[in-house]
């Protein structure tokens, strides 16, 4: 165990260390408005923030409301807990004790989970963690500012938890595809997934934007007000600022989290059916978290709660940083090193879907591709040594008299808790008994005495409640100390490993090249996706700044209005007054009063006057901000949404400029897509030609391959102008060399039966080679000459070497089954088959025409 003077270092901590720390940097983070509601929830167990009787009175609707949001979230979390430790005990079949839930007994307060069990929730199931905010938020109305403050920090927890690099583990994360091989069913992929897919869809319900301001936090107006809310309006700019900055850490953090969780998943299986499905159940998700953390960014123009803040909070980003990542901080188990949990720790450590540049090889990304898409130097995903097995959960260990004195723990702490609950009830009693008018003084007198001796007694329990949280302190100190020295001794390899030769087949498959190629794509995809919902949260930006515009000229006029009415009614008293004083002739009054009537009325506009010129002003730079934007997404458009993908590529080849890996890419592209088309892909499809470098042919391929599979509804590929003329020139030439064998090939026809084919149209037929031979084979009538003539061996091998050139992926077969040996060609053809190939393409070309 670390004394507290020494400095426990990120690489000592375990994960429950690093989430106890995240918890308190939260609190930090959260400031002195949520000190202010610890005291009020314990106001009554020996605070004395409050002394008057009066306000004491005021606070117990806000104290029982907070108790209630707690004790709700502490029930919440514990069903949370069992239900991630039983998914983990089903999907992996591993033999692990898992702590049990804090348990307490009838009337007893509700305990809260520890560090331990929100670590192993977080780092197993993450998603999991956050579900619980949905129920916090409905039931927590009334003390919102508290439960905002609640469900910022639970969200917090995860995206801080998972900025660092270091708290990837991949054999935990893959929980729920630890039963899946390349022959699952499909049925059976979406069976193991569905617990992963309820919760991603539970969670773009659970992820709503974070309320900010007085004015975003509903409040019933006929309800009694709520001092100590209300005093949260009071908050501080620089603490509103503070907030600001923790809101865009989170915001960015989980964007960031979702997609390397979806990242990391699509790599941790040899499904590609799982790969596929993966894709499609995070889609929403990752929109959610882009769409949340766009309008956060776009809230300073079109919210008017953040107009103030605008400046200041661009100018505190700037201080930020200068921040360094890492800093130490000082708790009652000693000093950690920990992050600053900044923007610019987002920026430097985790992987995002925004790359302006090929990653380096050193970065996050650069790690990903070298790694597990061009498998150099795989980590194994499952550990098979006992470094690697240290990483899973254990229990703390319990001996005899860990247990014993745990024991005798819960039993003093359950005679506390009914004792505080006698005495609260007696309190009471008595406090009803004091509001009785007809008691008399000796009753009185004896009731405050009575009040005297309890408040004694509580006095006296809570002396017992604080020597006995040391004791619980000092239990789980000896109890983390024995469960370090124990893993510290032990050598022998996990027994939960025993089917070494079934994980090595799955570290196996999961390195080939089908899986990581497969993988690619889907990531490929993913990325497309995620910059189209950024460009598309960018409109919903332009849209509420518009709105914004309008609502502004609007309350113009309406503050115009509102003044000149309230003008108009006092302008009317004084008019009657000076009507008055006309009637008495009172002169120098009436001087007086006219000369105040003018005041009034000058003030009045130039009151006008300004509000019209500081609304003007705002309109102005309004509309450069809105011009700036209009301008941004202009320069968007022309920016392909597959950029970032071809980043990905390129970093790909300089990674393995000369490998198999970049060279079959195109290959594995065409068979992929030819064996199955698959709307999700959609995306990528329509970008490949803009993210990879591919010859004219590997083009055309491609192009072919969507066709050919996806049908009439397939995503349509084309040759730019260049290519296509190119590719025009390249056919020609070949034709020409061709026809300086036989001039008059290309207006001969094919006489098959009662139909004249023309030999030029056999290649709009997308025939494959065996098919087009066996027309070849047949008698051609030429123009120039009356006989039927029979083409020469060579002259069919450059018709066949041409048609592979305009159709590398030919999607007709027109020879019928069983008959390929027949003597004669023509017994060979499908002939109705043929017919209708024939019949599209002449409806075709009288469509074109």
């Amino acid at each position: 165990m670390l004394g507290k003077s020494s400095i426990r270092q990120l690489s000592q901590q375990t994960p429950e260390d690093k989430v106890y720390i995240l918890k308190l940097i939260a609190h930090q983070k959260l400031g002195a408005k949520w000190v202010y509601y610890r005291k009020i929830k314990r106001g009554d167990q020996g605070f004395s923030l409050f002394k008057e009787k009066s306000i004491m009175e005021q606070m117990k609707a806000t104290r029982a409301a907070l108790r209630f949001t707690t004790r709700n979230a502490r029930k919440l979390y514990k069903t949370v807990y069992q239900d991630s430790v039983k998914d983990i005990k089903t999907y992996t079949g591993a033999k692990v004790e898992f702590p049990e839930a804090p348990e307490s007994g009838d009337g007893e307060e509700v305990l809260s989970l520890n560090s331990i069990h929100d670590a192993i929730i977080i780092s197993w199931t993450p998603i999991k963690f956050l579900l619980p905010v949905v129920q916090l938020r409905a039931k927590g109305l009334a003390t919102q500012r508290h439960t905002e403050g609640l469900a910022a920090k639970l969200f917090f927890k995860v995206a801080g938890f998972y900025a660092d690099p270091e708290n990837w583990d991949r054999y935990k994360l893959n929980l729920y595809l630890r039963r899946l091989t390349p022959k699952s069913s499909y049925q059976d992929i979406v069976s193991d997934l569905e617990p992963l897919k309820n919760d991603l869809d539970k969670l773009v319900e659970a992820y709503e934007p974070f309320k900010f301001g007085k004015a975003s936090l509903s409040k019933d107006v006929t309800a009694d007000s709520d001092a100590f809310e209300d005093a949260m309006g009071v908050e501080s700019f620089d603490s509103q600022l503070s907030t600001l900055a923790w809101y865009d850490f989170i915001y960015h953090g989980m964007e960031l989290f979702l997609f390397r969780y979806y990242l990391t998943l699509v790599l941790s299986t040899t499904s590609e059916t799982a790969i596929r499905y993966l894709t499609s159940i995070f889609e929403p998700i990752l929109q959610k978290a882009i769409e949340n953390r766009s309008v956060f960014l776009g809230s300073f123009e079109t919210d008017r709660s953040k107009r103030t803040f605008r400046i200041p909070y661009q100018k505190l980003l700037e201080e930020l940083k200068k921040e360094p990542l890492k800093k130490n901080i000082k708790t009652q188990s000693g000093i950690f090193e920990t992050y600053t949990y900044s923007l610019g720790m987002l920026d430097q450590s985790t992987l995002t879907c925004e790359l302006e540049s090929v990653p380096e090889v050193g970065s996050q990304w650069g790690r990903v591709l070298k790694n597990y898409i061009l498998n150099i130097e795989r980590p194994q995903l499952f550990p098979t040594d006992q470094q690697d097995s240290k990483s899973l959960p254990k229990p703390p260990v319990e001996s005899e008299e860990l247990k014993e004195e745990k024991k005798q723990l819960f039993e003093e702490r359950t005679r506390i808790v009914k004792s505080k609950k006698v005495i609260a009830d007696k309190k009471a009693e008595l406090e009803q008994k004091a509001n009785n008018n007809s008691l008399t003084d000796a009753e009185k007198s004896e009731l405050e005495g009575k009040k005297t001796e309890l408040q004694a007694e509580e006095t006296g329990l809570e002396k017992e409640n604080q020597i006995l949280l040391e004791k619980v302190k000092a239990f789980e100190v000896k109890q983390q100390k024995t469960n370090e020295e124990q893993n510290e001794s032990e050598e022998e390899q996990d027994p939960r490993f025993v089917d070494k030769e079934a994980i090595l087949k799955f570290e196996e498959q999961l390195s080939e090249h089908p899986v990581r190629a497969y993988a690619l794509i889907n990531i490929m995809n993913s990325m497309i996706n995620c910059n189209q919902f950024k460009r598309l949260a960018r409109y919903k930006i332009l849209e509420r700044f518009k709105e914004r515009a309008k609502n502004d000229q609007e309350l113009e006029a309406k503050r115009i209005e509102e003044i000149r009415k309230k003008a108009e009614k006092k302008l009317r008293d004084l008019k009657k007054r000076k009507g008055k004083l006309e009637r008495l002739k009172q002169e120098e009054a009436l001087n007086v009063l006219t000369k105040d009537i003018e005041k009034f009325e000058s003030g009045i506009e130039e009151r006008i006057d300004i509000i019209k010129k500081d609304s003007k002003q705002q309109l102005r730079l309004q509309k450069e901000r809105l011009n700036n934007l209009f301008q941004e997404i202009a320069k968007e458009k022309t920016v392909s949404l597959g950029s970032t993908s071809k980043m990905l590529w390129k970093s790909v080849h300089s990674l393995e400029p000369e490998g198999d890996f970049y060279k079959g890419f195109p290959a594995f592209l065409s068979q992929s897509i030819q064996s199955n088309y698959s709307k999700e892909l959609e995306s990528f499809y329509l970008n490949i030609f803009n993210i990879f470098d591919l010859t004219l042919q590997d083009k055309l391929m491609i192009k072919q391959s969507l066709e050919k599979s996806g049908g009439d509804k397939a995503v349509k590929l084309l040759l730019d102008e260049g290519e296509e003329q190119q590719l025009q020139e390249d056919i020609q030439k070949r034709k020409n060399q061709i026809l300086s064998t036989m001039p008059d090939l290309f207006i001969c026809k094919i006489i098959f039966q009662t139909q004249m084919i023309p030999v030029d149209d056999l290649f709009k037929l997308s025939l494959e080679n065996k098919s087009l031979n066996t027309l070849l084979l047949l008698k051609l009538a030429s123009p120039k000459t009356t006989q039927n003539i029979s083409l020469k061996a060579e002259i069919i091998k450059a018709l066949l070497d041409l048609n592979a050139m305009i159709n590398p992926l030919p999607r007709n077969r027109i020879m019928q089954a069983g008959k390929e040996k027949e003597k004669n060609p023509e017994k060979r053809i499908n002939a109705t088959q043929l017919s209708n190939l024939i019949q599209d393409l002449n409806r075709q070309s009288g469509t074109k025409e």
